[in-house]
This record gives C-alpha cells, structure tokens and sequence, in this order.
C-alpha cells in the first residue's frame, strides 16, 4: 500500500485461482458449406483445477478441472454460439520429472451442458489425450511500479502447457453430432496481489 501511495496509484487487488485456459479447434469444414468454409467450430474453455495449488499433491495422478466454455459454430460464415459448463477429469501417466519441471501424458474425460441462442439444451461426452510440460511457482513479481502503474503480486502453485486431442458426441441444436477438437491449454498458477492504477 505505501509503494502504491508514494508512486500516485491507486492500489486494485486481485485474487486468481490456478486455471486452465484453452482454446481449441474442430479442423473440419463446416457443416452444410460443401468444404467452403472452414473451422466447423472454435472452442474456449476457462476452467479452475482445485488441486493445482497443493503442495502436498504435486505428484498427483487424477487432475479435476470444471468451468465455462464456448463453442463458436461456423466461425467465418456469421458464428452461432453455445454457452455452457464442463467438467474434466485427467489421468496423468508416463510422468516425468526432470530440473524442476515434468512432462506427461494424460488420458482424459470431458463432459459439459450448453445451451445454444434459442435455449434449447445440448451437451457433450469427449474422450481424449494431452501431452503436457509444466513445472511449480513460488515466486514474487513486480512489474512497472511507478507513476504510469503496474502491479505486485505473488504466483503460487502449477504451471503448464499442454496439447490436447478430443472426441466423443454432442447434442446441439436437437440434433447428434460428432465432435473432434485439437487443443492448446495454458495454465498459470494461482495469482496474488494488486494492480497499481495511475491517479495524478
């Protein structure tokens, strides 16, 4: 707080959970456009994994993760979109640790309920796999503390990234359909601090 007050900024907390950011792409042509235009759907999750902050559980073999995703059909002919939730849950195998840091394979099960512009309920089922390298933060950062702002802030628990392959069923818009994702995943660790907000 004095740091904040002696540089002219206003001090913002801000709290963050460990997540899982991704984004993912259906790589097929989209659905009634004869192959004209193409992805047939982008995903983007944002998604919380509780055990991603417990020291006890870095070597962990089941990794839970549950939150919000957004299905954007037909991405470059006028999207329509599904607003949802899913929930996740990973085996980590063939895990090694090397320098601080592991890389592993994780079979994985992802299940969700969405509802599309209309209201109408639909859902899906995926089975899938990610190659993932991540390693631990405990660090503390401070970033442009000055008079033009900035923040301080503690990052504490998992990092990672990882590339990911989905595919199962969905339900969407009263009609069964498959369901094929490539993915990138991002996952910062849980965050602490405050951002510095100019105010003279």
């Amino acid at each position: 707080m004095l740091v904040a007050l002696l540089t002219g900024c206003l001090p913002v907390p801000y709290v963050a959970p460990p997540l899982d950011l991704t984004i993912g792409v259906d790589p097929r042509p989209a659905e009634g456009t004869g192959g004209a235009r193409w992805p047939e759907a982008v995903d983007l999750r944002v998604g919380v994994v509780p055990l991603a902050f417990i020291d006890e559980l870095r070597d962990r073999t089941i990794d839970p993760s549950a939150g919000f995703h957004a299905v954007f059909e037909d991405p470059s002919g006028g999207a329509r979109v599904r607003l949802g939730g899913y929930g996740r849950v990973a085996m980590r195998s063939l895990r090694k640790d090397t320098g601080g840091h592991f890389t592993a394979v994780e079979p994985r099960v992802t299940v969700g309920v969405d509802s599309d512009e209309r209201g109408r309920i639909g859902g899906e089922a995926l089975i899938g796999i990610a190659g993932r390298i991540g390693g631990w933060s405990e660090e503390q950062v401070t970033a442009g503390v000055d008079a033009g702002g900035g923040f301080i802030g503690v990052s504490y628990g998992e990092w990672g990234f990882a590339l990911a392959l989905d595919v199962g069923a969905q339900l969407a818009h009263d009609e069964l359909g498959a369901r094929l994702v490539f993915g990138i995943e991002i996952r910062p660790p849980a965050a602490a601090g405050a951002l510095l907000i100019p105010i003279f």
